[in-house]
């Protein structure tokens, strides 16, 4: 069964039967994982799934809670992809049980005062979904009221249900069991924000009317209820504003700072990749937040690049892919997923993938519809322009850092445009950030922005490296992929023009920008930039991106141009050495026949008015204090319980830890392909440790 399709009477008794199984630890224990059953008859929803693999969440004891607690109607709000439906529907479902057993005297299995009792009424818990109810209101709501009776309900009482042909059928029929019958009605609705009569802008949506009036036409039933639940997304209209809200009288459980918590996604990962490679889980967190919505599109770009890997594999070879037919049939098994993942190549093309899924393209809609008429300060004050994938809006916490970043770009972008600033938008935002006396600054978070506030920068101030002065027209150019630019036409730029390639969302290796400027007497100077405060860290960095190989995939025809006199190459760390008081500008020419590299200059640039002309005072001193802040870090860690079961930053070799403290002897390539594989080794044997104590 998919999402979408019609559910049967009798799929729909099968799935009762299988949820009157369920315990309620299976649902709110976070080392399980049940297959949840949909509550529901007729059409389904398309999200989340028909048969649900569900994570036991701390959230759904949560709403229990609240549950036994208060007879109010609540709304259930937060952020897309948070779970929050996965969640109402597990709420549901133990209620359903629980409810059962009370109509049935099969026991005591509900809380003594989770549901009313000392009278003889029975309960109907009638589930509904938005995205049904504006297909066709009185089906959904003839459905609801089916699910509720089938697991007591008589023929005759069915037979009636289905007979119902409009929504005043269906209220009246409501009302009937509730004087005749002595029963008491509890509605559960998700997906409010699908009735919302407003659009994005809070202006009316193309379907304002039909929206409407479904609303109308819900609100007159769910006032026949004891009690109504709501489950939606931010900023709904319908739950939250009078005169849009049908229910009055709401109280709210919001998903503040809820991704999964760390046992949950263990649970959620131990069935999938992305709990094999320790060594990403940093950047696991970084890109989705452990937001389940965003772990399952990371998990899909995972197999896809494994399976293009393997397709490519197995095209290599005729005679295998003749005798397996199809190689797209082909999956990959767990141990050539991992081997392959902890290989950077392979994840920086899963990122990659990530940042062009699906999803992804649904954020960058999203933000890129944001209105912004004025100066927008910080990440709340942002939040507050689009909450859609937003955790907390008081202090500006969204559903993950990489998302965070996505809307940070779009709204400086709108900011240049509605007020250009002295020194750009970027290092007006970072110099807002530093300056806040109510927060703490976060210098990590400060040196990321130097990747656009630099691109910023140069773009208006140009960039001076020794005797060479890049200024003029230069135009910033984000990317995911490489541009692949040929020099043979970039040599026919104007002159005191230029391009500066930035990556939008994925970081590539060895570099952080390209800049590609044609000077006043015609030649083409291709400056790669790395921001760093630690240049013992990348020194390689130069070597690896002016290697022959690598220069390739950014200038295919850089062979043409080895020795031309009108081609200069330079690769430049801009910022500090690891000894910041110490560095100063230089340039010196390099050239290592055993990296295979062409001639270049490396250039090492301080922030100072001699690399970064024009700027203000207070810019200069900005850019030293983010220089001077940033912490040591190195791909070189530790193994410790930091909630993650990451690797803490310390400055200790990987193969002297390994063993030295977890008396490993073979630690090289002969044992491990590469550093990521002995880290999963290490974070393995690291919780083997901690289950023996």
């Amino acid at each position: 069964m998919t999402n979408g399709d019609l559910i049967s009477l009798e799929e729909g008794k099968a799935a009762i039967e299988d949820l009157l199984k369920l315990k309620d630890s299976d649902l709110t224990d976070p080392s399980t994982s049940t297959a949840l059953p949909y509550p529901g008859v007729g059409r389904a929803c398309t999200r989340p799934e028909v048969v649900l693999n569900f994570v036991g969440r701390t959230t759904v004891r949560e709403l229990l809670i609240r549950w036994y607690e208060s007879d109010y109607n609540y709304v259930i709000y937060g952020p897309k992809g948070v779970g929050k439906s996965s969640d109402f529907r597990a709420l549901y479902c133990i209620l359903f049980g629980w409810v059962h057993a009370d109509n049935t005297n099969a026991g005591p299995i509900a809380p003594a005062s989770a549901l009313p009792h000392g009278n003889a009424k029975k309960k109907r818990l009638v589930y509904l979904v938005g995205e049904t109810l504006s297909i066709a209101e009185t089906e959904a709501m003839r459905n609801g009221l089916l699910f509720s009776f089938l697991a007591e309900g008589s023929d005759t009482v069915i037979c009636a249900i289905e007979k119902l042909s409009s929504v005043t059928n269906v209220t009246d029929f409501v009302e009937a069991r509730k004087q005749q019958q002595q029963e008491e009605f509890y509605f559960f609705v998700d997906g409010g924000e699908k009735l919302d009569p407003l659009d994005f802008f809070q202006g009316p949506a193309y379907d304002s009317g039909r929206k409407s009036s479904v609303s109308e036409n819900l609100d007159r039933l769910l006032r026949t209820g004891e009690r109504v639940w709501w489950c939606t997304g931010p900023k709904s209209r319908i739950v939250h504003d009078y005169p849009y809200s049908i229910t009055l009288r709401l109280e709210l459980f919001a998903y503040v700072d809820r991704g999964f918590s760390l046992p949950e996604f263990n649970t959620y990962a131990s069935r999938c990749v992305l709990g094999k490679l320790e060594s990403r889980l940093q950047s696991i967190e970084y890109h989705t937040g452990l937001v389940p919505l965003f772990l399952e599109a990371l998990c899909e770009c995972c197999g896809q690049v494994t399976r293009d890997w393997l397709d490519s594999e197995t095209t290599s070879c005729a005679s295998l892919r003749q005798s397996v037919g199809l190689s797209a049939l082909l999956e990959p098994s767990e141990e050539q997923m991992v081997e392959l993942l902890s290989e950077d190549d392979y994840w920086d093309k899963v990122l990659l993938r990530f940042a062009q899924h699906r999803e992804i393209s649904r954020v960058r809609k999203k933000a890129e519809a944001i209105r912004l008429e004025g100066e927008c300060p910080d990440a709340a004050a942002m939040a507050c322009l689009d909450a859609t994938y937003v955790l907390d809006p008081v202090r500006g916490v969204y559903c993950s850092s990489f998302i965070e970043r996505i809307y940070t770009r779009v709204v400086r972008a709108k900011e240049e445009k509605i007020k250009p600033y002295q020194d750009g938008a970027w290092m007006e935002y970072a110099r807002r950030l530093s300056d806040r006396e109510d927060v703490e600054v976060n210098w990590s978070f400060l040196g990321w922005l130097c990747e656009d506030v630099l691109a910023n920068v140069i773009q208006k101030k140009g960039l001076v490296l020794g005797e060479l002065k890049i200024s003029g027209h230069i135009t910033v150019v984000d990317f995911n992929i490489i541009p692949s630019c040929s020099i043979e036409t970039m040599l026919k730029i104007s002159p005191n023009n230029g391009y500066f390639y930035k990556p939008l969302d994925v970081r590539f290796p060895f570099v952080d920008a390209v800049l590609a400027w044609v000077d006043e007497n015609s030649r083409l100077h291709i400056v790669a930039l790395q921001y760093t405060v630690n240049i013992d860290e990348h020194i390689k960095s130069c070597w690896q991106f002016m290697s022959l190989d690598y220069l390739r995939t950014w200038f295919p025809d850089i062979d043409k141009f080895m020795t031309a006199d009108n081609v200069k190459l330079h690769y430049v760390f801009v910022g500090c050495s690891s000894k910041p008081e110490y560095s100063g500008g230089m340039q010196e020419p390099w050239s290592r026949s055993t990296y295979e590299t062409p001639a270049f200059q490396l250039h090492i640039q301080p922030f100072d008015d001699r690399s970064l002309p024009g700027l203000n005072a207070k810019d200069y001193k900005l850019l030293h204090e983010i220089a001077s802040n940033r912490v040591w870090k190195t791909s070189y860690v530790d193994a410790c319980d930091d909630g993650f079961g990451l690797l803490a930053f310390e400055r200790v070799e990987l193969e002297k830890m390994a063993k030295e403290k977890f008396g490993m002897r073979e630690t090289g390539r002969k044992a491990f392909r590469n550093k990521a594989l002995l880290i999963n080794k290490i974070v393995e044997m690291a919780k083997g440790k901690e289950t023996k104590h």
